[in-house]
């Protein structure tokens, strides 16, 4: 299939955040000689939040470029922007030329009512001849209060996959219960690893809500929706994967939070958006003395149905 074809057959936005078109990608790949894949995402501003878009960053890298080609001038100096080390690991993932470990942060919700799974696997696309290599997914769980309490691997060789569902390790509870895991993924050998990017989801009674595992964290988060009519709640999942307490102040424009908090390391928690009056505009605000990453939850009276976005 040729790159014009595929474009077309493809969502508008190659990145979403920063509203880049393919079409935009593959002008900038084209004219770039030296394939300098880092300073084409940073001059485009791919990749800087959410880092959603790298697969398909890879994916329209090798149709244009062919997985021959080499990429130069790799820079992880400027360490300004969690997404940088992204990048890196990803050029390194795009080479094959290295072992690199890929971690993602996972927020687990467990209840008698809510299951939580980890889906991940290592598929290669259908126009690469080189030779995929097995890796190792490493999953560690740990507590609200950031105690450990399980560790799992597991080998995925090529054109296969894994589906875990993470509350067969931890009690069944009526309560909702939250959990930090740690995922990380790491290659056997060298070559081309191909890994779709870890998502997990919430299976309630009426829903599945999925969302994709990542490694960025900020000491600033902000969000800001406007909130419709209805009885749904709202929730903020907080996330302090460092290996130190996060003191965190947060604040909330029209609505009840808890504002000052105290998340023990690899702890978590979940607080809940209480209405103050009938406001529609909601906006969220933290700092913290360590970074923290931040999930924003929508759920019906009975936790029948859900959905997920990170902040």
């Amino acid at each position: 299939m040729e790159i014009k074809e595929t474009i077309k057959n493809k969502d508008k936005f190659l990145c979403y955040c920063s509203k880049i078109t393919f079409e935009k990608f593959k002008i900038a790949i084209l004219s770039n000689n030296n394939s300098n894949l880092e300073n084409i995402c940073e001059n485009l501003n791919l990749a800087s939040k959410c880092a959603a878009c790298l697969p398909n960053i890879e994916d329209m890298f090798f149709q244009i470029k062919g997985y021959e080609d080499k990429i130069s001038n790799v820079s992880s100096s400027n360490d300004k922007y969690n997404y940088r080390e992204k990048l890196k690991n990803f050029i390194d993932y795009l080479s094959g030329n290295k072992l690199v470990s890929q971690n993602g942060h996972l927020p687990m919700l467990a209840s008698q009512d809510i299951k939580t799974w980890l889906v991940v696997s290592n598929d290669i696309p259908s126009f690469m001849t080189k030779e995929a290599v097995t890796y190792k997914i490493n999953l560690l769980i740990f507590k609200n209060n950031g105690k450990k309490i399980k560790q799992l691997s597991q080998f995925i060789k090529p054109n296969n996959s894994l589906r875990i569902c993470l509350n067969d390790f931890v009690p069944v509870t009526e309560d909702i219960l939250t959990y930090y895991v740690k995922v990380t993924r790491t290659p056997t050998s060298i070559g081309f690893k191909g890994s779709t990017r870890p998502h997990f989801y919430y299976e309630t009674k009426n829903s599945m809500a999925s969302l994709h595992t990542q490694d960025g964290s900020a000491r600033n988060n902000i969000f800001n929706i406007k909130f419709n009519k209805s009885n749904d709640r709202y929730f903020i999942f907080m996330i302090n994967p460092n290996n130190k307490i996060a003191f965190v102040e947060a604040s909330s424009q029209n609505y009840i939070i808890e504002n000052k908090l105290h998340i023990p390391a690899k702890g978590s928690h979940l607080i809940e958006v209480r209405n103050k009056e009938s406001f529609n505009d909601f906006i969220f605000k933290s700092t913290s003395n360590t970074p923290i990453k931040c999930y924003f939850i929508i759920a019906d009276k009975g936790f029948k149905n859900l959905s997920v976005d990170h902040i």
